[in-house]
């Protein structure tokens, strides 16, 4: 068996005629059998598919090979990751980024992520995360960065301790944002610019000391910027700071996310700052974009 599987696609993203690859990998604790068997799949993992299908606009995804064909495995289709469990293959990752998807998750899509590590929607048109995703106990990857995701965090998502990467940026989101990464020992990037979040940044993000990069800016976020920031020795990519401007995160032609951006005002925090903040990765100087801190 390989633990790898890759594909590499030409598609029309955002009915704009650009030639883009969509290249993924299976992760490597992944089985990729020979050849999957059909009447192997997992029932209730290939009806959810199907559902999920067409809730999120099917007909109009720019890449969707081997999808609904009766006599293909669903590990088969497209973007679709699987493990074999002895008895059933059972779906373990999702990857359709920038695949044109449009609509919201069914209430039912829990029933078939019992085995789930990979969630990867990120630059679709997507409105909501998974109902109870806080339950998939074995979530690793969840980026839904560009979709518009509107409304609060949930607190609930606290309980994700085996993620590595979580991601919401340039969604539409606002409020405090909740103090989830005390139990996300595993974490290495989480990024959440571009929505419209209040409050102070987490404390808990201190607590995550496998993180790499963050970004918490283009927010309006306020108060005391946490201390436990100056023990994180691995990040590299820290943006919290008080920038505004969206022109250096644009992609044109290809940002359908200017349609849902929020008004936010900058963060701008209190002081005075901790120096190990202020001469540290977080303070904004080095980030590309750059992004300083303010404070008042």
């Amino acid at each position: 068996m390989s633990g790898k599987c890759r594909v590499a696609v030409l598609f029309v993203v955002f009915g704009l005629s650009n030639n883009v690859t969509a290249d993924w990998e299976c992760m490597n604790n992944h089985t990729s059998m020979k050849s999957w068997q059909r009447d192997m799949d997992y029932s209730v993992d290939r009806e959810e598919l199907l559902t999920f299908a067409n809730q999120m606009d099917f007909e109009n995804w720019s890449s969707k090979r081997n999808w609904k064909e009766h006599n293909v495995s669903f590990c088969d289709w497209e973007g679709i990751c699987c493990e074999f469990d002895g008895v059933h293959n059972r779906l373990t990752e999702m990857h359709l980024e920038r695949n044109r998807l449009r609509g919201s998750f069914h209430e039912s899509f829990v029933r078939a992520m019992s085995k789930i590590k990979v969630l990867n929607f990120h630059l679709n048109f997507i409105t909501n995360f998974p109902p109870h995703m806080h339950t998939f106990k074995d979530l690793q990857q969840a980026k839904f960065g560009r979709n518009p995701i509107c409304g609060n965090l949930s607190p609930k998502f606290a309980l994700l301790s085996k993620l590595t990467k979580f991601n919401c940026n340039f969604c539409c989101l606002s409020g405090p944002f909740p103090d989830l990464f005390g139990n996300m020992k595993n974490l290495e990037e989480t990024f959440w610019d571009g929505n419209n979040f209040t409050g102070p940044i987490p404390s808990s993000l201190g607590k995550a000391t496998n993180l790499t990069k963050v970004s918490f800016n283009l927010n309006s976020m306020t108060s005391s910027i946490p201390e436990d920031l100056c023990n994180l020795q691995l990040v590299h990519d820290c943006r919290i700071g008080g920038d505004t401007d969206f022109a250096p995160y644009d992609t044109t032609p290809g940002s359908p996310e200017k349609a849902w951006l929020l008004n936010w005002s900058g963060n701008v925090f209190t002081c005075p700052m901790a120096k190990c903040v202020t001469t540290g990765p977080c303070n904004g100087k080095k980030a590309t974009p750059a992004s300083p801190l303010i404070c008042k």
